[in-house]
Order: C-alpha cells, then structure tokens, then sequence
C-alpha cells in the first residue's frame, strides 16, 4: 500500500467519477425502457 496523499486522492477520485459515469448509464437505461413513460402524440 501506498502513503502518498497525492496518490490516494487520484484514486478516490477517479473510483467516484467511475461510480458517477457508472449511475449515469444506468439512469439512461432506466429511462430509455421505462414503460410508464409517455410517448410523444402522433400526428
């Protein structure tokens, strides 16, 4: 394991921006096949 601070803040850092992106995907995907969601009226 390392000490460096510099180190372990990239890390962190980059595990939260992963889970974020990771959250995102899923909320689009939710979205997309959500069959409560309304469709747009057809003229």
């Amino acid at each position: 394991m390392t000490t460096n601070p510099l180190l372990i803040l990239i890390i962190n850092m980059a595990v939260v921006f992963f889970v974020l992106f990771v959250l995102e995907l899923l909320t689009r995907g939710i979205y997309y096949i959500d069959p409560t969601r309304k469709k747009p009226q057809e003229r």
